[in-house]
C-alpha cells in the first residue's frame, strides 16, 4: 500500500535525541518493514541512514526548535502546511495512495490541510493538552473535541504494537 506521512515530525531522524523524533522513526521503519511504501513530508531531515520503501522529501527546512518568536513559528507552519498538502495531493495524482497520516505533531492546536484530499486520512496519535490531566478531563475534553477512536476498516495490516 501506497501511504503518505504529511508530517512524520519537526525533525525526522534516527539519531537526534527525542521523544518525537524516536517516535516518528519508529513508526515509519515499522510500516515501511511491512512491505508498504511510504512517502514522508517532513520539514527537516537528518538521517544517517536510509529507510527501504521510505521516499522523504524535506520541505521548506523550516527549523521550529529555535524559532525566534511567536509568529514566526505559526507563519512557518502554515507554509509548511500549505507545501504538505500541494506536495501530498501531486503524489495522489501519480500514485494510488491508500492512506494519509499526519503522524506528529498532533495536538489540538495543530493542523494538516490533507484530509481535505478525499484520501482516507488518519491524525495522531493526539496528546491531549496538558489542562486535561486526569482521566475524567480527559474523557470530557475528547466528548468536546468530538474525538472518537479511529478504525479503518480492511486496514488491519497498518496496526502494529512495539
Amino acid at each position: 500500500m501506497y501511504i503518505v506521512i504529511s508530517c512524520a515530525a519537526y525533525i525526522f531522524s534516527d539519531h537526534v535525541p527525542g521523544g518525537e523524533y524516536q517516535i516518528a522513526h519508529a513508526v515509519i521503519s515499522r510500516l515501511a518493514a511491512r512491505g508498504h511504501q511510504l512517502y514522508v513530508l517532513v520539514p527537516l531531515k537528518r538521517l544517517r541512514r536510509e529507510i527501504p520503501n521510505v521516499t522523504v522529501y524535506e520541505i521548506g527546512r523550516y527549523d521550529f526548535d529555535g524559532s525566534d518568536c511567536y509568529w514566526n513559528y505559526h507563519w512557518n507552519w502554515w507554509k509548511f502546511s500549505a507545501m504538505a498538502y500541494w506536495r501530498t495531493r501531486e503524489l495522489c495524482k501519480r500514485k494510488k495512495i491508500g492512506v494519509i497520516h499526519h503522524l506528529l505533531p498532533a495536538f489540538s492546536g495543530k493542523f494538516s490541510l490533507c484530509w481535505k484530499l478525499g484520501v482516507p486520512f488518519v491524525y495522531g496519535p493526539l496528546f491531549l493538552s496538558w489542562e486535561a490531566s486526569s482521566d475524567d478531563e480527559a474523557v470530557r475534553w475528547r466528548r468536546s473535541h468530538r474525538i472518537d477512536p479511529l478504525l479503518i476498516r480492511g486496514q488491519q495490516d497498518l496496526v502494529f504494537d512495539f
